[in-house]
């Protein structure tokens, strides 16, 4: 990870603010991030995993459907499956790229899109593991996370691209996913939305854990998506000099398919 003094100095002015959590730090921050990666709706929450979960869950994840996850990941994409029992399948992953092989578009899938590389939809239902790749481009063109079938999550652990020290986002483009979302990261809680309602008024009728993203960690993480391009370039130059040093006969444990790569 690299902290700027810009960084410093956004978070010490949520420090000096009245609101260090669930304030206009972090709904600015779900708004800029969309805007960056080309989704309609972005929900905050505390940790990467915390979004694989809940966007499994809000896809329907505690069903009886399997899910094909690659064997090539971090525990966290398998723990947020299993959170909902053993209605998930390890797979085997594509030798060139450690990307999740096609298993057949009637089966729901957990691409992940392994360090920083981006590939097609390949399942009915997508729940994208995009944690190592913010700012990534798709075959296509288009930035990873504008793809949504329904959700692509992300991770700002101090390893990611941009960090918040830990946190995550989901992205979509459904506007009731997105509600969905939201309730599942505040203990299920529905507020009235009614203009006389009181301020401790709420109804209880769905489930949902304490998954908020604070207000400091949303303000580390809007200064560092203004500089996300130098990020990623520095990011590219360092595994370009990487895959310079491999000697003649070998061959890279990634061919990547990330078009800036």
């Amino acid at each position: 990870h690299s902290i700027s003094e810009q960084d410093i100095e956004a978070v010490t002015r949520v420090l000096r603010s009245d609101a260090l959590t669930r304030g206009d730090e972090t709904r600015t921050f779900e708004e800029e991030f969309a805007d960056y990666v080309g989704a309609r709706y972005a929900v905050a929450c505390s940790s990467g995993t915390a979004a694989l979960w809940m966007a499994l869950y809000a896809a329907g994840g505690n069903s009886s459907q399997r899910w094909m996850l690659p064997a090539v990941t971090f525990v966290a994409t398998r723990n947020a499956t299993r959170a909902f029992g053993p209605n998930h399948r390890i797979c085997d992953v594509d030798p060139d790229t450690g990307l999740l092989a096609d298993y057949g578009v009637s089966r729901r899938g957990i691409p992940v899109l392994y360090a920083g590389q981006a590939m097609a939809e390949s399942f009915a239902v997508n729940v994208y593991d995009a944690c190592h790749a913010l700012g990534s481009l798709y075959p296509d063109g288009g930035r990873v996370g504008s793809h949504n079938s329904p959700a692509t999550c992300f991770s700002f652990h101090p390893a990611k691209t941009i960090t918040t020290g830990e946190g995550g986002m989901v992205v979509t483009d459904d506007e009731f996913y997105a509600e969905e979302l939201r309730r599942l990261r505040d203990n299920g809680i529905v507020r009235p939305g009614v203009p006389d309602a009181e301020p401790w008024q709420y109804d209880n009728s769905s489930y949902g854990l304490n998954f908020h993203m604070s207000d400091i960690a949303a303000a580390l993480g809007r200064s560092q998506l203004k500089r996300i391009n130098e990020t990623l370039e520095r990011r590219r130059a360092l595994a370009r000099e990487y895959r310079g040093c491999l000697p003649g006969l070998a061959k890279p444990v990634i061919q990547s398919v990330d078009r800036n790569a």
